[in-house]
């Protein structure tokens, strides 16, 4: 079943259903994206099931990241700026904050949450978001989370029972391209705010450049190819 489909099914309807998301499409531009609204018994029943049994809590945690991940624009590989979607971002930016404590705060129980790709990448897009508006102290412990996120990812990633199935392949590529991605805003915030040594910010750029060689490297399609070779000679 195609993700967006089975996303439709299995998440939204039965949340809509039971009125505990509301689903807005803005009718009045096609460029929107369309935005959740969570009841507040939701907000309590999944802060109350990350505090329960494990499997409950990880099924909720990803729940939950499904939901704001399919409403919050995603950055691009290049890392255009996303002035345009800076609303999207705002109305949705202090779920993605409480994400990432509900994450940090797991790290510190005996069976920590397990981060996704969408996890990553919602994490990276806050990251950038909060770059371009200059919430630096925020933007930071995103952009770290987001980094840590990428690192378990690869290292699960990188079995050789796991790597031997080719759609697993792909999602070791794509993690790597997400961790490049998240260490260049982190060179980013620490040029800017000069809160870092030389020697971290030069640890963060050469870290990309290591990521976009081997990256290149991989067996991938024409058109990834093509992409990736784009971000090496940028890097």
């Amino acid at each position: 079943m195609d993700h967006d489909i089975r996303f439709k099914v299995m998440v939204r309807r039965p949340l809509v259903t039971r009125h505990l998301v509301q689903y807005h499409v803005n009718q009045g531009s096609d460029e929107i994206a369309p935005q959740y609204s969570v009841h507040r018994q939701l907000q309590w029943k999944i802060l109350n099931d990350l505090d329960s049994n494990t499997k409950a809590r990880q099924q909720t945690f990803d729940y939950t990241v499904a939901i704001i991940h399919t409403s919050f624009p995603r950055l691009s590989d290049f890392m255009i700026p996303m002035f345009d979607e800076w609303n999207s971002y705002q109305r949705s930016i202090a779920h993605v904050h409480r994400l990432a404590q509900v994450f940090h705060r797991s790290s510190q129980s005996t069976v920590p949450l397990e981060g996704s790709i969408e996890f990553a990448e919602l994490l990276i897009s806050a990251g950038n978001y909060l770059y371009e508006v200059r919430i630096m102290k925020s933007g930071i412990s995103i952009v770290k989370a987001a980094t840590q996120v990428c690192e378990k990812l690869l290292a699960r990633y990188s079995s050789p029972t796991i790597i031997a199935n080719s759609q697993n392949r792909n999602h070791k590529a794509d993690i790597m391209q997400l961790r490049a991605t998240a260490l260049t805003l982190l060179w980013g915030f620490y040029f800017r705010t000069g809160i870092a040594s030389r020697k971290d910010a030069q640890e963060a750029i050469s870290a990309v450049v290591r990521l976009r060689e081997d990256h290149a490297k991989l067996p991938l399609s024409e058109e990834r190819r093509i992409v990736s070779q784009a971000l090496l000679s940028n890097a």
